[in-house]
């Protein structure tokens, strides 16, 4: 039952993993979209909306990762 249980879990944090990033695409996307209407677009502003964009998807991705732990243990 341990082995399956922890099949499980890894499956869920491979599924959270894919979702984060399918959304934290979707809102790098609009966001870029909005700079080049709103902002005069340079490198800069995509570096300035990239640096956040990593920050929050390592950040959810560790967060992932604890609660696996701590359901395993």
């Amino acid at each position: 039952m341990k082995n399956q249980d922890l099949s499980i879990v890894e499956l869920v944090s491979k599924r959270n993993k894919i979702v984060y990033t399918i959304c934290g695409l979707l809102v790098l996307l609009t966001a870029l979209s909005f700079a080049r209407y709103f902002l005069n677009f340079s490198i800069l502003y995509l570096l300035i909306l990239l640096i956040p964009f990593f920050a929050l998807m390592y950040w959810m991705i560790q967060v992932t990762e604890d609660i696996k732990d701590k359901i395993i243990s």
